[in-house]
């Protein structure tokens, strides 16, 4: 036994119990656990053999309260609780460290990470940028952002030798997959992001509604919330985003447009295209959101916070939308209620706001008011079917059918529904 418990190779396992500790701290009376107190004595010596660094002498206990057992040379080492019932963890635990069977490997090193040499200014500023949004970024919108020749970043992204970090996609887009701090580091990184969503507004105005990507989008919403952007750029991201937004038809990007424009919007001492940009967002954004999620009451709440900060401005246009947009709601909310008292009221208030609307879209010098003013009609007509007054429903149909047109999309669709209702 002796030459086992010294043997370096060896596991020593000490089950504890009351009377082992005792007999190990010597405490037992002389002449009885002469065995257990010769144990004791031997792993003293190899433990202290090992200078104190134990990795074999291992204390095992089979209650949870047994740890106050366990010989104080051994309270700091690794202990199992066993339980010899087949599938005891503890028991599988002590067998695999037994039997240098790990439940875990280490695994094998990786490549060295790769860090990139000291860049331009300008290719740095590229990487700066692609580390942050989300979502391939359109080569051109990159070069006219940071002023990286186009070439030297696709002669990067199509290099043979690896390591590749820059990735191009469908032939005008990159990614990277190289997210260490680049060198040298912007030093007006929150300038350099704002020209990056100045670039992919223009970019998106450019390629129209039709044309814009989810990819896109997403750059643009990380980038508005990025450390340092003007707010006075931020309040314009969603009206200049909202058509492609509100065409994906995902109403959650066209809340976080809307959301960002109006915090940036609401800062001190701001312009009155600030105060325009809050409107907008609030009646276009979020009103049209809440409408589409059936939230009826909060989203005519929000459009009338937004006609009243249109009429002090005052903006005549925002003034007609809001109008349009509470004709809308009030005849949404009229067709869900049964009182037929609020219910009639309701509607008497969707005629009169749809009524202004048309008379203020008519006052209006813009070129599109005509479709604005046909897509009034057209919901006049729904609020005067939904009322049961079929002939003064006709013919607000028959102003609409003067002004709109199948380019008008969903409105000339609508108007064709309200045709085949009547």
């Amino acid at each position: 036994m002796a030459d086992k418990i010294l043997d370096n190779d060896c596991f020593v396992l000490v089950v504890s119990s009351p009377s082992y500790v005792r007999r190990w701290r010597l405490a037992e009376r002389a002449g009885v656990g002469l065995g257990a107190k010769y144990e004791g004595r031997l792993i003293r010596q190899a433990l202290y053999s090992q200078e104190g660094l134990n990795s074999r002498v291992i204390p095992v206990i089979l209650k949870p309260n047994d740890t106050s057992h366990i010989p104080p040379e051994l309270q700091d080492s690794i202990r199992y609780e066993v339980d010899p019932a087949p599938g005891d963890l503890g028991y599988d635990a002590l067998l695999r460290r037994l039997t240098h069977q790990p439940a875990a490997s280490v695994p094998t090193l990786g490549e060295p990470a790769v860090l990139l040499e000291k860049q331009e200014a300008a290719v740095a500023s590229a990487f700066y940028i692609l580390q942050r949004v989300p979502a391939a970024f359109p080569v051109e919108v990159l070069c006219r952002a940071t002023g990286v020749a186009r070439d030297l970043l696709l002669s990067t992204a199509e290099a043979d030798s690896p390591p590749r970090i820059l990735h191009l996609h469908d032939a005008s887009a990159l990614t990277t997959t190289y997210y260490r701090p680049v060198h040298p580091v912007p030093t007006e990184a929150g300038e350099l992001l704002g020209r990056a969503l100045d670039a992919l507004l223009v970019h998106v105005r450019q390629r129209g509604a039709h044309a814009t990507s989810r990819d896109d989008i997403r750059n643009v919403l990380v980038l508005a919330r990025a450390d340092g952007v003007r707010p006075e750029l931020v309040a314009r991201v969603f009206e200049r985003t909202q058509t492609a937004i509100k065409r994906l038809g995902d109403k959650r990007l066209v809340w976080h447009a809307a959301t960002s424009s109006l915090e940036a919007s609401r800062r001190e001492s701001r312009q009155i295209e600030d105060a325009k940009a809050e409107a907008l967002a609030l009646i276009c954004g979020q009103s049209w959101v809440l409408q589409r999620v059936n939230d009826l009451e909060k989203a005519e709440a929000v459009a009338k916070d937004s006609l009243a900060l249109g009429r002090k401005l005052p903006w005549p246009r925002n003034t007609a939308f809001c109008h349009k947009c509470l004709g809308r709601l009030t005849r949404m909310r009229a067709e869900a209620n049964s009182d037929s008292v609020v219910r009639e009221s309701l509607l008497d208030n969707s005629e009169k706001y749809l009524l202004d609307a048309i008379a203020e879209f008519k006052a209006l010098p813009d070129t599109d008011r005509h479709s604005e003013i046909g897509d009034c009609w057209s919901l006049l007509g729904r609020t005067r079917f939904v009322a049961n007054r079929l002939e003064d429903a006709q013919a607000a149909a028959a102003e609409a059918d003067s002004l709109l047109s199948p380019s008008n999309g969903k409105d000339y669709q609508d108007l064709q529904l309200l045709h085949g209702d009547l």
